[in-house]
């Protein structure tokens, strides 16, 4: 077996494919083979098995690297599903903000004591009123956005539905407009709950709604 000198010698290779998601498969596929098929050229001429084929990576008696064939061969990964993944872990909120999901809490509601909340209302008043007869219940005298609006709609549907980010939105306003209600924002999520302002200014509405018919 004759011998056999060679070098392996790869100088400022630089590889950059554009294309749709199919397009860039087939060409990632494409330079797969070509450099399987390079990487067993090497193999066969470090055995001694093929002769040596003119190839611009590959000469004799030149300056550079010598790569064992016995080396792990490169393997490229699809970049389209590099970009699904990471397309799937940029995934947020588009606003931003944590989505809320709470259960709505049951109890048992005083009507003669506490009346029922009117369609007119505002959401304000919806969630205020939530406040003080869920406050009156039990120990708990501040509650989410989201389990107002969940408790609210799950007892009282029928006088109008109210939505958690319109809650904190409206109690927002009403917070800084009358003083009635405020919230702790070191709790996570943000709890209500009402002020001396807000005590006086809801059974005053539900003593006006029992006046009012039915709706």
């Amino acid at each position: 077996m004759s011998n056999i000198d060679f070098e392996f010698e790869l100088t400022g290779l630089k590889i950059k494919i554009k294309g749709d998601g199919e397009d860039v498969s087939g060409k990632v596929a494409q330079l797969q083979r070509q450099v399987h098929s390079l990487m067993s050229t090497i193999g066969a001429l470090a055995q001694g098995t093929a002769s040596p084929s003119p190839h611009p990576n590959v000469h004799e008696n030149g300056a550079g690297q010598l790569l064992d064939a016995t080396q792990t061969r490169p393997v490229l990964e699809n970049p389209a599903s590099l970009n699904g993944s990471r397309r799937r872990r940029q995934r947020r909120n588009p606003s931003g903000a944590p989505k809320q999901t709470a259960e709505a809490i049951d109890f048992k509601h005083d009507a003669e004591k506490y009346g029922f909340p009117k369609q007119i209302w505002t959401t304000s008043q919806k969630a205020m009123w939530m406040i003080l007869v869920l406050g009156e219940h039990g120990d708990e005298k501040e509650f989410s956005a989201s389990v107002i609006a969940a408790t609210f709609n799950k007892h009282f549907k029928s006088f109008g539905t109210i939505r958690m980010q319109n809650v904190l939105r409206d109690l927002g306003k009403e917070k800084g407009k009358s003083g009635a209600v405020n919230s702790d924002a070191s709790q996570d999520p943000m709890k209500w709950y009402l002020l001396d302002a807000g005590k006086k200014l809801i059974p005053a509405l539900i003593e006006e709604s029992k006046g009012q018919p039915a709706e």
